[in-house]
């Protein structure tokens, strides 16, 4: 019973700073929205009719950017609450862990944070500016061509693209993590990660191919991230181990 009504607590603290952060980035919403639509409007200018023109995001139901902004204030209230929901799991799971659980548990905090802030990083400044200057790349001209072909974003469409693909890299990111679990309860260990290695880079790039736009380099960049934070972790492990026997290797001679 008790652990029920420390439960709810915990639920209802989350929930009113939830309800805090999301009030807070909504009140923020035209900021942000400007910040993640630069990757597009960074190719600001085109021609149309022989003049120089700023790109534009636009909008075709009157409660669209009222629904846009309050989408977008959802999902970053939710990264912005993300430390407290995994601080709150972890005080709550804590008493009923055994010490090693709980210091595998606590090494396992700071990783996921920080894997999570650098998929959201690549992905702001690197996928979603090549997945928008692809697209923006079938745009024509009457100069040279026999038609004019403009792209007028809906900006609830773009925000949803920017959302998805954030919200799917901040999952993909995680899997370093889920390779450590498996790890820690020895279903697999380090020398099958060596040997594996091609199979990994295989499956990161059909990854890359189902889950970004239908260009190659979108695909190849994402594959190659996954790549790298798998070969992050397989030095991480290495140097990890090779420090194990070290100290093994010491307190064995002495």
């Amino acid at each position: 019973m008790y652990h029920l009504t420390e439960l709810r607590y915990r639920f209802f603290y989350l929930l009113v700073g939830y309800l805090i952060t999301v009030g807070t980035a909504y009140y923020f919403s035209e900021e942000l929205l400007y910040m993640i639509s630069k990757p597009l409007l960074s190719n600001n200018e085109f021609f149309i009719n022989n003049s120089l023109e700023e790109r534009r995001l636009i909008y075709t139901n009157i409660t669209e950017v009222f629904t846009t902004q309050l989408l977008l204030a959802v999902y970053i209230g939710l990264y912005t609450i993300l430390p407290n929901i995994v601080y709150q799991i972890w005080s709550f799971l804590k008493p009923g862990l055994y010490l090693n659980e709980q210091r595998f548990l606590k090494k396992m905090i700071i990783p996921c944070i920080l894997l999570l802030s650098l998929g959201l990083f690549l992905t702001f400044s690197t996928l979603i500016p090549t997945i928008c200057e692809f697209f923006i790349g079938f745009e024509t001209n009457l100069e040279e061509n026999a038609m004019q072909i403009q792209l007028e974003a809906k900006i609830s469409e773009y925000v949803s693209t920017v959302l998805y693909t954030m919200l799917l890299i901040s999952i993909l990111s995680q899997y370093p993590l889920f390779i450590l679990v498996l790890l820690y309860l020895k279903i697999i260990d380090f020398n099958w990660l060596v040997t594996q290695r091609k199979l990994f880079i295989f499956v990161f790039f059909i990854l890359g191919a189902m889950c970004t736009p239908p260009d190659i380099l979108s695909q190849v960049l994402l594959a190659m991230t996954l790549s790298i934070f798998y070969e992050g972790l397989l030095i991480v492990l290495l140097l990890y181990n090779n420090y194990i026997n070290s100290l093994q290797q010491y307190y064995n001679a002495g």
